[in-house]
């Protein structure tokens, strides 16, 4: 059996332990306690390796879409009615380079058709016009060289040497000769016309319109010359044409 400890020894030793301690710990110095404590910078730096990172809250930018802008629509044009002369230019022609309403852009004044039959040598001719730039019949009259009115169409009569009969026309800006003597005298079927260009100029007053043809043979005999004047046609005479 263990003899006990004393008591009253153990508490003695205990005490003076405990004063030494205390001791101890006042009497540290200033420095040290300086070099124990972490600066400010490391204990910043420690809590920020230590901690994690607050999670990052994701932020949604609602986008709103643009109102749709009303625009209005294009006016859409209405394709013009078919008439008879579209059907009859169609039907007698190779091809139509092109259609126009008569206007003051295609068309000649009364003052430029005197002066344009004067230089062809046509003296003293009645040059005539029927409708207006519009389209509508007037009552026929004659062209005023001093007049700057338009017109879709004009015509004179003129007799060659020989005495054959010519229907001169300007139809737009196009000058054309028609023999209407061989016309209505010789066996042919369709109609002789002399221009100075490969494509003929029409006018129908029905819609108003000038249609540029290349007319098919069996609707029109069309014969390109080097110009329309006086001296040629007295030598496109009754058998000239004939050879033709």
């Amino acid at each position: 059996m263990k003899a006990m400890p004393n008591k009253g020894k153990t508490l003695g030793i205990c005490a003076a332990a405990l004063a030494f301690l205390l001791m101890a710990a006042g009497s540290t110095p200033d420095n040290e306690n300086t070099a124990s404590t972490p600066d400010e910078s490391s204990q910043t730096t420690a809590v920020t390796a230590g901690t994690e990172a607050a999670p990052v809250t994701e932020v949604t930018t609602a986008v709103t879409e643009a109102a749709p802008v009303e625009t209005e629509a294009p006016a859409t044009t209405e394709p013009e009615p078919r008439t008879e002369a579209d059907e009859y230019y169609e039907n007698t022609s190779e091809k139509i380079t092109a259609t126009a309403h008569a206007n003051a852009e295609n068309t000649l004044s009364e003052k430029e058709v005197t002066a344009l039959f004067a230089e062809r040598g046509f003296e003293e001719i009645e040059i005539t016009y029927e409708y207006d730039l519009d389209g509508k019949a007037v009552d026929e009259a004659e062209a005023d060289k001093d007049s700057d009115a338009k017109h879709p169409m004009y015509q004179a009569m003129y007799q060659a040497a020989e005495g054959d009969i010519w229907a001169v026309c300007v139809v737009g800006k196009a000058l054309y000769a028609r023999p209407l003597s061989y016309n209505f005298e010789s066996d042919t079927e369709i109609e002789y016309i002399f221009g100075e260009d490969d494509e003929l100029i029409c006018y129908a007053d029905e819609n108003n319109k000038l249609y540029t043809t290349v007319p098919k043979d069996t609707a029109v005999s069309y014969h390109v010359v080097e110009k329309i004047n006086a001296e040629a046609l007295d030598k496109l005479t009754f058998e000239e044409i004939e050879k033709l």
